[in-house]
């Protein structure tokens, strides 16, 4: 209690001082800033819940007026540090990273970025305009491609040990469900206060609509589906009553900011997502009742979004695609007429890519025929930036990231309900991969997100000897070892 009082006189005394100098907002975001920065000293698993909830909003403008500098990349930094800083004043064990993840996926993602500031140095100041702020200088490049998403995976880290650390771990998930929430009912807010009808929202003219509050709606969509496959798939797993009325809630939230996203990619990954959980369920009344929610749900379904979600299919509309006119291509909105123009420029390096964001200087960028860094297919974005052998090992990775979900979720020692999130987020991989086709990066990104959150708590369950069996070559059918036990520390 002595402890908290001194706390409150001391943030007191921040605020006032902050107050004087600055004044209004200004002091109010600072403050809110430093406010948390003494209780995660105390304990650093405070920072990584704060984390775990800030970072799928961190996107959002109220939360990013500073460059470089926002909420969430604050509590990432100060989790960590507060962290090390625990280590070195009471040694002890901590969660290694699987080697995997340094030579398969973020060794290629760094000699991506060491490709491109090569040709941001050659870029105009039209394109650079053009492609947006991370493109106007080498600096800005390196941390905006190279270190900024790197903050995902410390974010992944410091949660695994805090996982480790804890007696409870299933506890965590409490802040994982809320992360998902959240950004929901802050989208649902925003879409009420806009005054917008759904007419307009659905319209072509209006998909950049929501990238005010910081990304586009398929990048929205992509983390609802996944965050919406964590949450059914955690329904069946979790013991009360309540906790299941909860997350169908919670899930129901999910699913009515993902319609209202428009976003027939996020359809399409919720679809699959959706139908896995119900194929592994192997419950034939589970079946029936999924069936008829589904029915009952396109019954009540607003006209405009199932028109949305059918564009290209039905109407008056050309659905061309390979035409040479991008408004003739309604199915595909344009993107396989954007493939075909960039297509060339892959053979400029088709080994090694041409890197990181690598369209901000295709030929097509240059003679100003495109004026966007965004290829709309995850695997030629793969393709494009980090070329054949990058591919490879990207793709590599991310096949074990799925494996390795399924893996730790047969675990004994791992609680049922965190079970259920591990299979929910292979399976929301499983609609990310069919995604990919119209949307995606492979690059760390928010709208990844549950995807990196989840990673870190199942490295907390791996063994030593499982992150270096990791390291070896596998194919699709070849079983991951399951030996070794979670050691509490």
């Amino acid at each position: 209690m002595k402890l908290l009082i001194a706390l409150l006189v001391l943030f007191s005394f921040i605020f006032g001082a902050m107050s004087a100098l600055f004044g209004g907002e200004i002091a109010l975001l600072l403050f809110a800033l430093v406010f948390p920065v003494v209780f995660i000293l105390v304990d650093y698993r405070v920072g990584v819940v704060l984390s775990v909830i800030a970072l799928p909003i961190s996107t959002f403008k109220v939360f990013s007026h500073l460059p470089g500098l926002n909420l969430a990349n604050v509590l990432v930094l100060a989790a960590c540090g507060a962290f090390f800083l625990r280590r070195l004043l009471k040694p002890g064990e901590f969660v290694k990273m699987p080697p995997i993840i340094w030579w398969r996926y973020i060794i290629p993602i760094f000699v991506a970025v060491g490709v491109g500031v090569i040709h941001v140095r050659g870029l105009s100041m039209r394109t650079a305009l053009d492609m947006g702020a991370g493109f106007a200088s080498i600096p800005a490049y390196i941390i905006g491609y190279g270190i900024k998403p790197m903050l995902l995976i410390v974010a992944a880290w410091t949660l695994g040990n805090a996982v480790r650390d804890s007696k409870n771990q299933e506890r965590f998930l409490i802040p994982i469900v809320l992360s998902i929430v959240l950004p929901a009912l802050i989208l649902l807010f925003y879409i009420m206060r806009s005054g917008q009808g759904l007419k307009v929202l659905s319209s072509q003219a209006a998909r950049g609509f929501l990238t005010s509050l910081g990304m586009h709606a398929n990048e929205f969509g992509a983390m609802f589906a996944i965050g919406f496959a964590i949450l059914i798939f955690m329904i069946p797993a979790v013991s009360t009553i309540r906790a299941r009325v909860l997350l169908i809630a919670s899930a129901s939230i999910v699913l009515v900011a993902l319609a209202l996203t428009f976003s027939r990619g996020g359809y399409i990954a919720i679809i699959v997502s959706g139908a896995y959980f119900v194929i592994s369920q192997k419950r034939v009344r589970l079946a029936l009742v999924s069936f008829a929610v589904a029915l009952l749900l396109i019954a009540v379904t607003p006209q405009t979004i199932v028109d949305r979600a059918l564009v290209g299919f039905g109407g008056a509309g050309a659905h061309d695609v390979l035409s040479s006119r991008v408004q003739d291509d309604e199915l595909t909105a344009g993107r396989f007429w954007l493939w075909r123009q960039t297509f060339p420029s892959f053979y400029k390096s088709p080994l090694i890519g041409s890197g990181i964001a690598s369209q901000a200087w295709s030929d097509a960028a240059k003679t100003g025929v495109i004026h966007t860094i965004q290829t709309h297919n995850l695997y030629l974005s793969i393709l494009y930036d980090v070329g054949i052998i990058g591919f490879a090992l990207v793709i590599s990775f991310f096949v074990f990231l799925y494996r390795n979900f399924k893996s730790v979720a047969r675990k004994v020692e791992v609680p049922p309900a965190m079970a259920g999130a591990f299979n929910g987020v292979a399976a929301g991989m499983l609609g990310m991969a069919v995604m990919g086709f119209t949307n995606g990066l492979f690059f760390p990104q928010i709208f990844q997100i549950y995807i990196w959150l989840m990673f870190g708590l199942s490295i907390a369950y791996m063994s030593d000897a499982e992150k270096l069996e990791s390291k070896k070559i596998r194919f699709w059918f070849q079983p991951l070892r399951k030996k070794g036990k979670f050691a509490q520390t």
